[in-house]
């Protein structure tokens, strides 16, 4: 099953591809084998299915004693039966591994509400807490409860949804950034390299996963 979001006209992932493309883009993007330490702060542009999520978790699966926060933003949440159909025959994902993330998923989907949501999950690698916006990204910005030491963003593509990559999301971004923040992204698109450097990233580009041609990465450079 492809799952489209009629809002955007856009496909949250590729059904042969996007477990590990989101791999590549979201985990070896922000150099996350680089980030040795108990405690990992994590911000994310878009929830979605929360494949980024089910990614991030088989990469700590042979961690111990690892605290991450892993905090989000999503306007149009899916039920969690659309995210099992979604997500149940995607190449690299073991049924043990999203048994774990449709629980998760069905335990949010029955307590969220607009707004900040936080959550917390022990799981065998350690704790997952999850902080949720349910609504605009830019409100969410309003009373932001972290500092993030790294950054997948993920939005729908930069045509299709526009707003997520603009100005002021991003500089917003960087203030809600831990000093030397990383950030990756699969659009390498000019209008969002222009608004990450504005907003004081460093950018760079590199090949993209498969076919794609490129995508950028970078980490904070100052603050405004």
């Amino acid at each position: 099953m492809i799952l489209k979001n009629n809002y955007f006209d856009d496909c949250y992932f590729s059904q042969e591809s996007g477990f590990d493309e989101s791999c590549y883009v979201f985990i070896e993007g922000n150099n996350l084998n680089l980030k040795d330490k108990k405690e990992i702060k994590i911000g994310e542009t878009g929830f979605g299915t929360g494949l980024n999520l089910l990614v991030l978790e088989d990469f700590l699966k042979n961690e111990k004693d690892k605290k991450v926060t892993f905090t989000t933003v999503e306007k149009y949440f899916l039920k969690t039966e659309t995210v099992k159909n979604a997500l149940i025959n995607l190449k690299g994902v073991s049924l043990e591994a999203l048994e774990g993330h449709l629980n998760i998923y069905k335990f949010i989907d029955s307590r969220k509400s607009d707004g900040w949501n936080s959550f917390s999950f022990k799981r065998a690698w350690g704790v997952l807490e999850i902080n949720l916006f349910i609504g605009d990204v830019m409100d969410s910005f309003e009373n932001y409860p972290v500092k993030n030491i790294c950054w997948f963003l993920d939005g729908h593509s930069p045509e299709k949804n526009p707003d997520m990559w603009s100005r002021e999301v991003l500089s917003n971004v960087a203030r809600n950034s831990d000093e030397g923040a990383t950030f990756a992204t699969f659009t390498a698109a000019g209008m969002v390299k222009k608004n990450l450097r504005d907003s004081g990233f460093f950018v760079k580009r590199k090949k993209g996963y498969g076919k794609k041609r490129h995508m950028i990465f970078g980490f904070l450079l100052f603050f405004l």
